[in-house]
This record gives C-alpha cells, structure tokens and sequence, in this order.
C-alpha cells in the first residue's frame, strides 16, 4: 500500500495532467466536495472560549487551488497557496457560517483552533473567510467547514479524493477523464460528473415537491374559477327582476356589468384578505421548498392575491354579460 505522501504525490501528478489540457482553467483536489460537508468534529478556541458543548464543524483537506477552482469567494484573508506545508505554521481557512457559529461578534482571522481530526490537538491559526456552499443540499442553510492545507494533515488517509477541474469554452469533458485516466493508471474512477449534474439529485427532490404543489394550485384555481362562473350566474338569474327594473329605468348594459362585476370582487375580497395572511403565516414552511426566496416577500402573496382577483373578474365576466342582455320586459313579466 502507497503511504500518504505517495498518495498525495499520485493525486497532483493528475491533476497537473488535466491542468495541462487545452480549455481548462484550473485543476484541483481535496477530501470532499462543494456540496458535503465533510467529517465532523467538536471545535475548541485556543486560549478560551464559551464554556459547554464545543461546536461541531466540519473538516476537509484541500490543495491551494481548491477555492478558486470551485468558485468559492473569499471574504477576508487569504486562501492557502505552496507554502502551507507541513514543516511550516499550521493554518487553516473558514467559511462564514464557521465564523458566525465558533466567533460570534468576533473576527476570527489570527484565532487558533483546535479540532484534532487527523490524531492531534495541534493548534490551527485561522488565515481567511470563504463563502459558505450548500453543504447538505440547495434548501437547506449552509453548515460551518474548516478547510486545511492537505499537506499539512499527514494522518488523512486520502485513499480517496474529490478531483475537481473548471473548463473554460472550449473545454471537453471527455479529455478530462481520458488525461485522468492515462496520468494514474490503475486509479479507480468513480461518479465522473459535471457541476450540473452535482446538483441533479438535490434539484429533482425539489422539483417532484413543487410539482406537486403546482398540480393541487392548478386543480383549486380551476375549481374557484368554475364555482366563481356557477355563483355569478345563480346571482344574475336571482336578480333578474332587479336588473330589468334598473335598465327599464334608463339603466345601461355597461353600468350593470360593471355593478355585477363590482359585487363578485367585493365578495372576493373578503376571501382573499385572510387568504394572504394565512400565506404569510405559513411562509416559513414554504421558505424550506423556494430555493432563495425569503418567507417575508410580500411581493409573492401580493401577485397571487392579484393574479385571484384577476381570475375572478373572468370568470364573472360572462355572467355580467348575461344579466346585461337581459330583455327589462320578458324579466318583468316572469314571475
């Protein structure tokens, strides 16, 4: 079996293959990728910190060029670069939600830490902020991950790794895996996929959910509709004297539509008034389904609540016509 240093050695002779490759940008390599957080463990603040239960985070080794490859944006600091290596300072880069979580109201940069993931409580002096990744899926909240120098975690087993490679425009995917291929020979290679298709299984879930949801609003749209339509024309026929009264009277076709119309919508509000606080109510439960879209965006219910009133208002129009046309003498001598 290769020892940890060959392991690592077989890794970036690979990925220097692939970075050789027309089209491709940048190449590199770590325990885990973008959207797994990687092993967990408790995190302790060199030096003193809040007493009780240590945070948990989670941990992943990672090449110098891991962040840039990936797209993750730092925030502060620095990202590693060659000279994290084993015999020099131990270090270690966070994302926010790491900070939030461990440093509260505090800037973590300089801080030491120690986890002791790879068989010890080294201390690990924190030099940069990345972004946070959705670490368990697109809907839910990012997790705190401390990244490390993977030179520097000799205990990692690295038996495997997560290659990650971004192409440019004339990148070929296929060339990837063939460089791949020919530069570890006899390396197992397994779930070769894109960034999209990373994101597949989390979009899918998603996707059955709101289709779903989609196919149940349709049905009660349709529903409201029909049953506005049946109601209107109940009420026009119910007031079929009173209309030919009023356009006996002088009444003309266009005030009584615009009458019956303005009678449907008035009922309609008092419907749709509690509809969009119950909307707002339960907001939170539907936030865990919308992916980037905040419980308390009130321009949502307000575009439903618009998009019902407009619907109302069609479905009314054909029994406002209807009450209109009405002949005054045949209603009047209908009992």
């Amino acid at each position: 079996s290769r020892s940890y240093e060959e392991r690592i050695a077989v890794y970036r002779h690979v990925a220097a293959a692939v970075q050789g490759l027309g089209g491709v940008e940048s190449v590199a390599f770590g325990a885990n990728g973008p959207l797994e957080q990687g092993l967990g463990a408790g995190v302790r603040i060199v030096g003193g910190g809040p007493e009780g239960e240590p945070p948990n985070s989670g941990w992943q080794p990672v090449t110098p060029g891991y962040f840039r490859t990936l797209g993750i944006e730092l925030r502060a600091g620095r990202t590693f670069d060659e000279g994290d290596r084993a015999d020099t300072r131990h270090v270690a880069v966070v994302n926010e939600s790491f900070a939030r979580t461990v440093f509260p109201g505090r800037d973590p940069l300089g801080l030491r830490v120690t986890m002791g993931l790879d068989g010890h409580d080294r201390p690990l002096t924190i030099v940069g902020i990345v972004g946070d990744t959705r670490t368990a899926g697109p809907a839910v909240e990012p997790g705190p991950v401390l990244y490390r120098p993977i030179e520097q975690t000799d205990r990692f087993a690295a038996g495997a790794v997560f290659l990650a490679a971004r192409r440019g425009p004339g990148g070929d995917p296929g060339a990837i895996e063939r460089a791949a291929a020919t530069a570890g020979p006899g390396l197992p290679r397994f779930d070769v996929r894109s960034g999209e298709q990373l994101v597949a299984p989390f979009r899918a879930s998603q996707a059955l959910m709101l289709t779903i949801m989609a196919a149940f609003g349709v049905t009660a749209v349709a529903l409201g509709a029909v049953g506005a339509f049946g109601v209107g024309l109940h009420a026009v026929r119910r007031r079929r004297l009173e209309i030919g009264v009023r356009l006996a009277l002088g009444a003309t076709e266009r005030r009584i539509t615009v009458r019956i119309l303005g009678g449907g919508l008035r009922s309609a509000l008092y419907g749709v008034g509690p509809g969009v606080l119950l909307a707002l109510a339960l907001g939170r439960a539907m936030e865990s389904l919308l992916f980037g879209v905040s419980a308390d965006d009130l321009r949502v219910p307000a575009a439903a609540a618009l998009a019902v009133l407009v619907l109302i208002m069609l479905s009314l129009l054909v029994p406002a016509r209807i009450g209109a046309a009405t002949d005054p003498v045949t209603s009047i001598r209908t009992p």
